[in-house]
């Protein structure tokens, strides 16, 4: 499995709804629809990947 780190800074919620990569793990407070997380470890670390049952998301 190709492991690749991303900074906060590169926007990898969009990269997550684009198809560009499957997961994210970190921590964060707030998730933009249609992204879900789930605790992975102790506070704060989450899994962090797309929600396909959520309505989908819509880039303005």
């Amino acid at each position: 499995m190709p492991l690749e780190y991303v900074t906060q800074e590169t926007q990898g919620f969009k990269m997550l709804r684009r198809g560009h990569i499957d997961l994210i793990v970190g921590f964060y407070d707030n998730m933009p629809k249609p992204i879900k997380s789930q605790v992975i470890a102790q506070y704060p670390w989450q899994m962090v990947t797309l929600d396909k049952s959520a309505a989908r998301y819509s880039e303005e």
